[in-house]
């Protein structure tokens, strides 16, 4: 229905342009000379009549006819043509009385004044040229046409940024630590850090690491399908008492620990179900959820843990992992975008952190 609408509309707007073309396009003319043979000048209605000698003019008005001269008043003088206007004076409408150059003529405005008839040299006129015409009116057509269909048809959009691609999948920067023999995997920093906004300072605890003629080596990758902007990179070192360990929250505050932490006592999900043995270590037995669907879609776990007499605070130290299902959703997410993944980008680029992180939170994303 709507591409009916523009069809109608466009030709209707041909239409009113060889209408307009039609009325008001071009005349081409072509002069037409009367071989003056008798005592007779060929008058024609709602014509001007001109007195012609070298470039100079008169108009001249009440003419009449005498056996050996004519009789007429002098309305107006012109030093050339060109000083007749097309509005007031169309050519269609002029006459041309051409004087003999030898012709003495001295002629006043508002004067009546006799001219022999062997002082004519000859009579001018224009008539319309119908076959120029009609040519001039078809390419002035087509160039209005061409010129409105410039107008009419929209340039070509840019093709949009396509969205990532589905190979591989997306993360953030991967960590490794020369140990001695090999660069081993530690981690990754800046999780969920996607759009500007939102950068930030992150800190990962490192592993024993090795000294290597005086120098610590590590390594940061970028091995998926993604642009990544690290600004800095610093290795902190830490000294500290020897039965402790240093960790640094997201705020970049750091914490002495004592290096034995107290084990949970128990853990249980939302369902009841004893979940303990595979959150005591740090191994390969893992717990990766238990979602229903008449639960919350956020699942919470309880945990106990033992606390000294008269102990009065207590720092939670988590020792987790990301699994490959989130990056797995957002890939997904984004790549329905299509081609329009630039702009959604660019649209979320302009949302404050504050609203983006109070939504990450909102989603059960705590990155």
């Amino acid at each position: 229905m709507k591409n009916h609408l523009v069809l109608k509309k466009h030709i209707s707007i041909v239409v009113l342009i060889c209408f307009l073309v039609s009325q008001f396009g071009c005349v081409a003319y072509r002069p037409d000379e009367f071989k003056y043979s008798d005592h007779s000048i060929p008058l024609h209605p709602n014509k001007s009549i001109f007195l012609k000698k070298g470039d100079r003019l008169w108009e001249v008005v009440s003419l009449k006819m005498d056996d050996e001269v004519i009789l007429f008043e002098i309305l107006e003088q012109f030093n050339s043509e060109r000083e007749l206007s097309f509005v007031n004076y169309p050519r269609a409408h002029r006459v041309f009385i051409l004087i003999h150059p030898g012709t003495n003529l001295d002629f006043n405005e508002d004067q009546q004044v006799q001219l022999p008839f062997s002082a004519i040299q000859e009579i001018q006129y224009y008539d319309v040229d119908e076959v120029r015409t009609a040519g001039l009116n078809f390419l002035t057509s087509i160039i209005l046409l061409s010129v409105m269909a410039s107008i009419l048809v929209p340039e070509p959009k840019p093709e949009p940024e396509p969205a990532p691609s589905s190979g591989g999948g997306s993360s953030c920067p991967f960590i490794y630590v020369n140990n001695g023999s090999e660069y081993s995997f530690s981690g990754e920093i800046y999780s969920g850090a996607i759009l500007p906004p939102i950068e930030r300072h992150d800190y990962l605890p490192l592993p024993e690491i090795t000294s290597l003629n005086g120098e610590y080596q590590l390594k940061i990758t970028n091995e998926v399908h993604e642009i990544q902007h690290t600004n800095l990179i610093q290795l902190n070192a830490f000294d500290h008492p020897i039965d402790t360990k240093v960790l640094i929250d997201r705020h970049g505050t750091r914490h002495m620990l004592q290096s034995s932490f107290s084990e949970a006592l128990s853990a249980t999900n939302e369902m009841g179900v004893d979940i303990l043995s595979e959150l005591s270590e740090t191994d390969r037995n893992l717990y990766i959820g238990d979602i229903r669907t008449d639960l919350s879609p956020l699942e919470r776990l309880h945990l106990s843990f033992p606390i000294d007499k008269g102990q009065e605070s207590a720092a939670l130290v988590l020792n987790g992992r990301n699994s490959w299902w989130l990056d797995f959703m957002v890939r997904e997410y984004f790549e329905n975008f299509g081609g329009y993944y630039g702009k959604l980008i660019e649209k979320q680029s302009k949302i404050s952190a504050e609203k983006i992180n109070e939504w990450s939170i909102d989603q059960g994303i705590f990155l």
